[in-house]
């Protein structure tokens, strides 16, 4: 089955700003199946590889993990 962005919803979403990035952190969920957390760094407009964290940028987007990881065990 191909993938189609028709059945991939955000169910909640939090933005820091971290230097130059922006960290976008989602409750995301594909076809009413498990949610799974998404996280994407974006410079301006421009998304780039989350790859490896320098260790301020981890302790920003920690919390904010946390708190979706909270909001996914509520339900």
């Amino acid at each position: 089955m191909p993938y189609d962005p028709n059945m991939d919803k955000t169910l909640w979403e939090e933005k820091i700003e971290v230097g130059d990035y922006t960290f976008a952190i989602r409750i995301m969920q594909y076809n009413e199946g498990t949610k799974k957390i998404s996280i994407q760094r974006f410079r301006g407009e421009m998304f780039t590889k989350l790859g490896r964290l320098t260790a301020e940028e981890a302790e920003a987007v920690l919390p904010v993990v946390e708190k979706a990881i909270a909001e996914i065990k509520k339900e």
